[in-house]
């Protein structure tokens, strides 16, 4: 019985063993970019792509040739991971869409064909303090997640002083505070767009986070004001700038539940199209490791099994 199941674990085990084929990453860039070529024993080969304007995401395509012979990056899942205070948030998505991988020298460029677009929700699972949502209750709370931070992502991008992108560097199109005279990253600056009153009504006036024209003394503190997590919000900030579509998200407290358990996810998604439209084509991507010999720890394992 011990030898059988010896042999189903190396059997196991050698059917998951991978070696690192390329690594490439962008050099002369401010934010990074690696992309890692892996190949497995049929030779197989999977692309795995990160970057600074990612944050919390990883994605992953597969290589074939196309009919003129060109390499196609086809991408295929979307894993995300991301945490809060005595909370995570993991998923994994079915992509679809394709770039045309060109390589010269010790160089490589990836021409978009098609921007990956979510299919579908493969998996999802949740902590929230001590309770845990796996298996398809997970999966379907990941894709509540999943969806009102896209469209929370989508909203910044409607609103004034919001750039085209989300940098990882504060200082790069960063937003600019002028009554403190400092520049504020990005996941601050939402913060007080999207909640103003964690930072009281007069600094919400000061500060001119209301939409231009939007008339401050509409404000009625008779019925205006909703508890939600211990939290006054004002329902008429909500009707004047955050709009119909999300309005209860944000008047029930979730929107801010979201944005402290999973804000890297909000900024990965808001830089989403830029990424795929812009940064990923202009990359000129440089190899920075080539060796057929590397091989992930389960096969180092292996091996040792084997002495």
């Amino acid at each position: 019985m011990k030898n059988i199941l010896y042999m189903i674990m190396i059997c196991v085990m050698l059917s998951g063993c991978l070696s690192l084929k390329e690594r490439y990453s962008d050099k002369k860039s401010l934010e990074n970019i690696n992309l890692t070529i892996m190949s497995d024993k049929s030779g197989l080969e999977t692309v795995y792509i990160t970057s600074s304007l990612l944050p919390s995401i990883t994605l992953k395509g597969a290589l074939s040739l196309d009919a003129s012979g060109d390499t196609i990056l086809n991408f295929n899942s979307l894993y995300t991971i991301t945490n809060g205070w005595r909370s995570y948030t993991e998923g994994n998505l079915m992509l679809y869409g394709q770039g045309k991988i060109k390589k010269y020298d010790e160089n490589m460029t990836i021409e978009m064909i098609s921007k990956p677009e979510v299919i579908d929700i493969q998996s999802g699972s949740m902590r929230v303090i001590d309770t845990y949502y796996r298996n398809k209750d997970g999966a379907g709370r990941f894709k509540n997640k999943f969806d009102r931070l896209y469209e929370t992502a989508q909203l910044l991008k409607l609103k004034d002083g919001f750039g085209q992108f989300a940098p990882s560097q504060t200082g790069l199109n960063y937003f600019f505070d002028p009554n403190r005279n400092i520049p504020e990253d990005f996941l601050t600056h939402t913060k007080r767009v999207l909640f103003p009153e964690l930072y009281g009504i007069n600094t919400l006036y000061k500060k001119k986070l209301l939409d231009i024209h939007y008339d401050l003394s509409l404000l009625d503190n008779t019925d205006d004001l909703i508890i939600a997590d211990d939290l006054l919000y004002r329902k008429s900030y909500t009707d004047a700038v955050i709009g119909e579509t999300l309005k209860e998200v944000r008047n029930s407290g979730t929107m801010l539940r979201d944005f402290n358990e999973s804000k890297k996810l909000l900024k990965a998604l808001y830089n989403y199209d830029y990424f795929f439209d812009t940064f990923l084509p202009q990359a000129v991507l440089q190899v920075t490791t080539k060796n057929n010999d590397y091989k992930f720890n389960n096969c180092i394992i292996i091996d040792n099994l084997k002495k």
